[in-house]
């Protein structure tokens, strides 16, 4: 063999190799891009975007590669045939990709990387139908690739890259503004309880307030407001409860899932989102992963808000809210509850105290489990353990002297009993069908909410007035998909799970709000504002909702300026 074959040899193996790899390796190198459009936060540096590109698209080139010899037996007429298409279907897939998360992450991202994302999408996507038209019309005309084509394509992979590596314009850090301690004028103000409640729905709700069994939510529907609350676009418990807490759509406030992630190619910073659909948790980051805590949240809640403008303030089993803020006088955060007051990050003399009124399932009241029939499910009794358990601390805090300005507390029992009851109250109250083997399940979920009834008309009856007490609850359950249905009745079983969430619940009642009153679908993040308008301070500029004046009665409003400030974000207990 000559040294020009041996060359020529050499070449055509090299192109055949390049040309197999670089579709693996390009989807690798957006993949790694769209990690840095999920955290804008990330340090869009040389090192870090290389390391990225590296680390996903070697394995992802390998993958290319073996499976284009494959097809190809290694022939670069082949190669050439096949390189087209498969450049297509990574674009493709990138557009598929970049316009599910733009849309589904609307309210997880910046405006401006949301539009860039799109934006992204659009390109990628006409890359594809111009790679893809390219290669068909060549195939069809059986002819071969001349430069110009060759040059073309590598165009369109520069010009998908660029794409990405531009994506940083789309994203600044919003100034924070200070706020004009001045204007924070101090007056009376009515205690305030917010009751948070998970997978509460008026599915349920309505059915028993018309039957009586559900006496006190139907006073707060008489004399309160009540209202449908949009479910959150992202299912992350974290995410949820910290929008209601802050007022702040998640790419505000910093929490965008339940756990931070370790990224193989940086050093030091932490992904708050990964790729959703890709199973990419697997095999996309390391195993090392943490939940998040308050201090990785990016901006204030209503309870440190108030403790800083010389509220006192208790929180019970709120999500995201340990380590304690100093500010605020009693707090017992959920991992406190989650983990039996063992594990906690929360401070103070409540801590010892707090773990005496824990509720154990085996000591529960016999009256009070003979409510969920004769020997009632494991998954029931510890339900009604965590919620007795915070209930009981809930009173006994509210009882104090002085009682709290602002007493926040949340009941997550109802999730795991509408997740096991909830689809036999479909059945029974929807359907209409008369179903005995789901009949025990659905009083169960009935027997729960009757329950729940007594204990917020218990804290009602607690606080001091004047007063306003706030139900929310951000998803409430939903009913089980039609195949689920389908697949029970055909196997002769009772559906009795719930399926997917639906929409959630507020309710406002007390002192200065208009009676009767239902509104429409409300978004979590008017919450915040809608209070602090109720305690007569000023509302921030910068929060992501608006005051529902609706909430409120016209003396209220005549009396009550609607205040603004630019932000609370900063204020210290000096201020």
């Amino acid at each position: 063999m000559t040294v020009d074959s041996r060359y020529r040899r050499l070449r055509v193996t090299a192109i055949t190799v390049a040309l197999s790899a670089l579709p693996g390796a390009l989807g690798g190198m957006l993949l790694g891009g769209l990690l840095f459009f999920l955290n804008p936060e990330l340090p869009f540096a040389p090192a870090p975007v290389v390391s990225a590109a590296l680390y996903y698209g070697l394995p992802l080139a390998v993958f290319s590669l073996l499976g284009h010899l494959v097809l190809t037996r290694g022939s670069l007429l082949d190669t050439w045939r096949l390189f087209p298409f498969s450049l297509g279907a990574v674009f493709a897939a990138t557009a598929s990709v970049a316009f599910v998360h733009a849309s589904r992450f609307a309210f997880l991202l910046p405006p401006g990387i949301n539009r860039r994302l799109l934006k992204l999408g659009l390109l990628v996507a006409l890359c594809a139908l111009a790679v893809l038209a390219t290669g068909l019309l060549h195939t069809i005309a059986r002819r071969a690739y001349s430069w110009r084509s060759k040059v073309f394509f590598f165009c369109v992979v520069f010009i998908s890259l660029y794409s990405v590596v531009e994506r940083r314009d789309a994203f600044g850090i919003l100034e924070v503004r200070s706020q004009d301690p001045n204007r924070i004028a101090s007056r009376a103000r009515p205690t305030l309880a917010v009751v948070g409640l998970e997978a509460a729905t008026f599915d349920v709700l309505l059915p028993l307030i018309e039957q009586g069994r559900a006496p006190f939510f139907a006073r707060i529907r008489s004399e309160g407001v009540t209202g449908g609350l949009i479910p959150p676009a992202d299912p992350h418990r974290s995410a949820r409860w910290t929008t209601i807490a802050t007022g702040k759509h998640p790419f505000l406030h910093g929490i965008v899932d339940d756990n931070l992630w370790t990224a193989p190619f940086l050093s030091s910073t932490e992904l708050r989102m990964l790729p959703r659909g890709l199973g990419f948790e697997h095999w996309g980051v390391a195993e090392t992963r943490r939940p998040v805590t308050a201090s990785d949240r990016q901006a204030m809640t209503l309870w440190e808000i108030l403790a800083r403008v010389g509220l006192s303030v208790e929180v019970v089993g709120w999500p995201v809210s340990d380590p304690a803020p100093e500010s605020v006088r009693v707090h017992l955060s959920d991992t406190f509850f989650v983990t039996g007051g063992v594990e906690t990050d929360d401070q103070g003399p409540m801590i010892e105290r707090a773990r005496l009124f824990q509720a154990r399932p085996s000591r529960l009241d016999p009256t009070l489990t003979a409510r969920f029939g004769d020997d009632p499910p494991e998954g029931i009794l510890d339900a009604v353990a965590q919620d007795e358990w915070r209930r009981n601390l809930a009173y006994f805090l509210a009882a104090q002297t002085p009682p709290p300005d602002a007493l926040f507390v949340r009941l997550p029992g109802l999730e795991a009993v509408s997740e096991a009851t909830f689809g036999a109250w479909y059945t029974i109250a929807f359907e209409g069908i008369q179903d005995a083997r789901a009949e025990p399940e659905a009083q169960r979920l009935a027997a729960y909410y009757s329950w729940l009834d007594e204990v917020v008309a218990g804290l009602w009856e607690q606080l001091p007035e004047p007063r306003v007490l706030v139900i929310v609850a951000p998803a409430g359950s939903g009913p089980p998909p039609a195949w689920r249905r389908a697949w029970d009745q055909w196997s002769g079983r009772a559906t009795t799970t719930a399926g997917p969430e639906g929409p959630g619940i507020i309710m406002i009642f007390g002192d200065g709000i208009e009676p009767g009153q239902v509104l429409g679908d409300v978004d979590p993040v008017d919450i915040v504002p809608t209070l602090l308008y109720a305690l007569g301070l000023p509302v921030a500029d910068d929060l992501s909702g608006a005051t529902l004046t609706d909430v409120f009665d016209a003396s209220t409003l005549a009396r009550q300026p609607l205040l603004l400030v630019p932000s609370y974000e900063g204020l210290t207990e000096t201020d």
